[in-house]
């Protein structure tokens, strides 16, 4: 049901926030120009970076260029919080009938099908001036409509009818929307009007609400570039960051005074004091890089012209000056906890290290000189800190490397090695001396070796590259990181014996699939002990065979993309079946493969019966005599494979039985033996009729025998094609009159048919009695007719 706030003092704060913003933006002189990035905004592509470019605008602001089209999609770089998030967008610039599409999800993800989580469209009326659709959904798929919350029956239909959400007019094309978590339900706010979603639905499909990509789109459908202007887009992070005393802020306002400072007569004492003082207090390491990136230039100036005052002035303005980058240095030396923090506090000692040695002490006093003795140790101190803190950080990490081998016996202390492995700084150990290196790295690779060795072999299978796998429980349990295609793939691929498609049974449970964009896990049966080829030629011929993509879609939901690489495939999306199927990762999943004689349209044949988590796909269904064009004798390798797996998000399974075995049994072999169909049950024969009788018969690839009561039928008697079993006449000849039972038996099972033995009719009996007569004398014997003849003799 759709709720709107009523307006009060939060739409009244709301619209004073829209006038004081609202103006709309005007494009810079420089335009963003489309493949050209820009490092001085958060603004890029994941993926297509050739259609994008984009420029900055002001403290916040960034002017995006964007080639639209469908499948196009750029974004911000650094992940947001979605439960407490604002974007002020100017679509000015944007042409009449384009939707601008903005969206939340893993980076490179996009709306349809591919990871978008949360979507909020803007579509440009036509003709009217500042009017705009705005279509707020959740999850991956239909994007242009919108939740129910959103559509207002009596705005009436767009102009388009296919998009439906909320009418607004927006003055000077400028939009805001906030959306705003608040207990069970989220306040989404579309230029001042409220609209509540219960937070449950909103957040269904993220992953992490509290950690998002925020992504930018265009569609158009032709190509054309279009600009949008986001005058800003922020969440409660990044707002305190720009408020007023903020990081960004402060740190603006001290440039802005130290700028103003340096105007000033420098070769006045206190004007360069002045300038100092203001300068200790200006962090550019404070900026985010982006940022920083903007006001690099302005601040390497400042920096210059102070130190040549400086310099000039010389005596205990120097020192001071040295001072200050000392204690800006010890400052940074107490934040190191990463590479990140100890390479600013090395840069940092870089810089006092070349104000010590540019200091000239020859006209100092014994105090300057002593004080300057007193500072050089101050930078020796924060020196030895630096390596001292560095060491302790890389050994920490080694150490906890070194505990998470000691015990690998599940899959998630497996993954705890993997992370605590991930952990370890090479960086940060390249910032020590050489011996501290090389004692680390030996340690590194100790351990790297005891979770290889005890994770990177498995009896019956190849194991792949990035591919982490333990027996735990007579099952296996595996982690998939990166890609399961191209070179240097993961993957399991059962080596010893093929496995037949049309009798299989496997049963595994997803513990953790990745949420990266193109991201799943993947199994298959094939002609090779390989996965299957992306190619886009018919070089995907070199391994046919049958397999299947697990996508996530969801929170605890994924679809299931069903493929069949066969002779008919010339390039790897001819694979792709119509159906797929929708599936609940939180349970057990049993796939489960078996064969069913089914008749469609009056015409009967044998088809593949695929079950996966209890969903059986219906539509686009395989033949059995198809499936031969992708695996001759419908057996090939099993593997596992996987793509898209980080150390964040890791794609893990656990796989506890294959064909009713454990799947590290000698064998995982059960044979196909499905039970033979008969269409004809009954039959009937008449002896002396000489015609030979047919029963439809479908042996499903099996061998089989013909009984009649159970008296085993010479193959001479019979022949067998295109489903049909003709019975020759010359044996049903030897059988007599009555009920008969024929056996068809194969490894599958037997099927009877009930066939009746009629006897030849009698000779029918003449209506004219025959009269033998009898002269036994003559030993002469007369047949006559009864029939009374009158011979006329001639001439009478």
């Amino acid at each position: 049901m759709k709720k709107i706030v009523s307006f009060g003092l939060i739409v009244v704060l709301a619209f004073m926030l829209m006038a004081k913003q609202a103006k709309a933006a005007v494009l810079p002189e420089n335009p963003p120009v489309i493949g050209v990035e820009s490092t001085t905004t958060d603004f890029y592509s994941h993926w297509q970076p050739g259609s994008f470019g984009a420029t900055r605008i002001g403290d916040q602001g960034v002017a995006m260029a964007l080639t639209s089209g469908f499948g196009l999609r750029a974004g911000l770089r650094t992940p947001f919080n979605v439960t407490d998030f604002e974007m002020q967008l100017d679509l000015s610039y944007m042409d009449p009938g384009t939707a601008a599409i903005t969206f939340f999800g893993p980076q490179g993800s996009y709306i349809s099908g591919n990871g978008a989580v949360l979507t909020v469209e803007f579509v440009k009326h036509t003709t009217v001036a500042n009017k705009y659709l705005v279509a707020v959904q959740i999850g991956s798929g239909v994007h242009n409509v919108s939740l129910p919350e959103f559509i207002l029956a009596e705005q009436g239909d767009w102009e388009d009818a296919n998009w439906k959400g909320y009418h607004v007019v927006a003055p000077e094309d400028v939009i805001t929307v906030s959306i705003k978590e608040v207990g069970s339900d989220v306040n989404v706010t579309i230029n001042g009007q409220v609209f509540t979603v219960a937070s449950s639905t909103f957040y269904s499909n993220f992953a992490d609400k509290t950690n998002s990509y925020f992504l930018v789109g265009a569609l158009n459908m032709d190509g054309s570039v279009q600009t949008l202007i986001a005058n800003y887009v922020v969440d409660a992070n990044r707002r305190a960051y720009y408020a007023e005393d903020g990081a960004f802020d402060t740190f603006k306002t001290n440039l802005e005074a130290l700028e103003t400072a340096l105007l000033e007569d420098l070769s006045v004492i206190a004007n360069v004091q002045a300038a100092q003082a203001i300068n200790a207090n200006l962090d550019i390491d404070s900026l985010k890089s982006y940022d920083k990136n903007f006001y690099q230039a302005r601040f390497d100036a400042a920096q210059s012209t102070l130190a040549q005052a400086i310099t000039e002035l010389g005596g205990d303005i120097v020192l001071d000056e040295l001072e200050a980058a000392i204690v800006n240095l010890e400052n940074k030396v107490n934040l190191i906890t990463n590479y990140t923090t100890a390479n600013q506090a090395i840069a940092q000692l870089t810089i006092a290290q070349d104000k010590e040695v540019a200091v000239d002490d020859s006209e100092f006093t014994p105090e300057q000189v002593t004080r300057l003795g007193v500072l050089s140790d101050r930078i020796e101190a924060a020196d030895a800190l630096i390596i001292s803190k560095v060491h302790d950080l890389v050994s920490g990490q080694i150490d906890a490397f070194e505990a998470a081998v000691l015990d690998l016996s599940d899959i998630s202390k497996v993954n705890a090695a993997l992370d605590a492995r991930a952990a370890v700084s090479n960086n940060l150990i390249s910032l020590l001396v050489e011996a501290d290196q090389i004692e680390f790295n030996d340690a590194f690779d100790a351990a790297e070796t005891v979770l290889l060795d005890a994770t990177q072999t498995l009896d019956g299978w190849i194991v792949g590259d990035n591919t982490y796998v333990i027996e735990n429980n007579n099952s296996f349990e595996a982690t998939f990181l990166g890609s399961g295609l191209g070179e240097g793939n993961n993957g399991l691929f059962y080596e010893l014996e093929q496995l037949d498609v049309r009798n299989f049974k496997m049963t595994l449970d997803i513990s953790a699939i990745t949420v990266e964009a193109g991201g799943w896990i993947s199994f298959g049966i094939m002609e090779n002990p390989e996965i299957f080829s992306t190619a886009d030629d018919a070089s995907v011929h070199n391994n046919k065979g049958l397999f299947f993509l697990i996508i996530p879609d969801g929170a605890n939901q994924a679809r299931v993309e069903i493929y069949m690489l066969s002779l008919y495939s010339n390039r790897f999306f001819d694979a792709k079946r119509t159906a797929t199927l929708t599936i609940n990762l939180s349970n057990e999943i049993v796939v489960d493969f078996s064969t069913e004689m089914k008749t469609v349209s009056g015409v009967t044949d044998e088809y593949l019966k695929i079950s996966i988590g209890g969903q059986v796909m219906t539509g686009d269904t395989i033949t059995t005599r198809s499936l031969k064009t992708s695996l001759a004798t419908g057996k090939g390798y099993l593997y596992l494979a996987a793509t898209g797996g980080t150390y964040a998000s890791k794609n893990t399974i656990a796989v506890s039985l294959i064909n009713g075995k454990t799947p590290v049994s000698d064998s995982l072999v059960v044979d196909y033996a499905p039970a033979p169909h008969v269409i004809t049950t009954t039959l009937s024969y008449e002896l002396e009729t000489l015609t030979d009788k047919n029963i439809e018969f479908y042996n499903r690839d099996l061998a089989y025998t013909v009984k009649v009561n159970d008296v085993l039928v010479d193959a001479s008697n019979y022949t067998y094609a295109n489903n049909i079993l003709k019975l020759k006449a010359s044996f049903l000849e030897t059988l007599e009159a009555g009920e008969h039972t024929v056996k068809i038996e194969t490894a599958g099972g037997v099927a009877s048919v009930a066939l009746t033995i009629t006897a030849a009719p009698q000779v029918p009996q003449s209506s004219n009695p025959v009269v033998w007569i009898s002269v036994g004398l003559g030993g002469v014997v007369v047949l006559a007719a009864a029939a009374f003849f009158v011979f006329k003799k001639k001439g009478i």
